[in-house]
């Protein structure tokens, strides 16, 4: 959904971190993607050229694999800062961010897809329930409270990061909602059952796994 990207590296003392642009109309946002996770430091030392709420950092190549002895100091300066942490519960051999502790620290978390069915990862779909279920998965969360956090990192917290206001189920919001056969949202991650219904800006566009566009 984002409107334009353009990156740009900066360099110092033979160590690069790649930044990535991201613009939806206003605000700006920011993601750094630091190869190095050296420069993570480094980067929220300076600042986001001084923008904050509208800042995001992509945890899994920056924040995830910084030793305990460096991580509290950088929690802090991202909670000072307001940046916006993104993780989607990557599988593998790699590193990911504990939620929990983030969560807990008073970190902003925020949740997507790298690529969607592409040749990097055909495994990969835009599917918002299963990338609840796999960062819980990932993250061995069992309690329902756990998993209600993780629901709303996949939801508010990537709507707050983008600037969407009228986001959620409210008088004037955008009537954007997805219906499952479900007891709670919890047990929605668990089963992520067929969704029965989807609605966006009020027009019904899905149901019973048929599309209607």
């Amino acid at each position: 959904d984002f409107g334009h990207r353009t990156a740009h590296s900066i360099r110092g003392s033979g160590q690069r971190a790649s930044f990535h642009w991201i613009k939806q109309r206003r605000p700006w946002q920011y993601v750094a993607a630091a190869a190095d996770r050296r420069r993570l430091g480094d980067f929220l030392r300076r600042g986001p050229h001084g923008r904050r709420r509208d800042t995001a950092e992509e945890s899994r190549i920056g924040l995830a694999g910084v030793d305990e002895a460096r991580l509290g100091g950088l929690v802090e300066k991202i909670v000072d800062n307001d940046i916006a942490i993104m993780s989607h519960g990557p599988g593998g051999h790699r590193l990911i961010l504990n939620i929990r502790n983030q969560c807990a620290a008073g970190v902003r978390l925020i949740s997507g897809n790298d690529g969607v069915q592409d040749a990097w990862n055909p495994l990969q779909r835009p599917d918002m329930l299963e990338r609840a279920y796999i960062m819980a998965y990932r993250n061995n969360l069992r309690r329902d409270n756990d998993i209600e956090n993780v629901i709303d990192i996949v939801t508010y917290g990537n709507a707050t990061v983008i600037g969407d206001r009228k986001y959620g189920l409210r008088e004037g919001g955008s009537a954007d909602l997805v219906l499952v056969d479900a007891e709670t949202h919890v047990v929605a991650v668990v089963h992520r059952p067929p969704r029965y219904l989807v609605m966006k800006r009020g027009r019904i566009t899905a149901r019973n796994g048929e599309c209607l566009v």
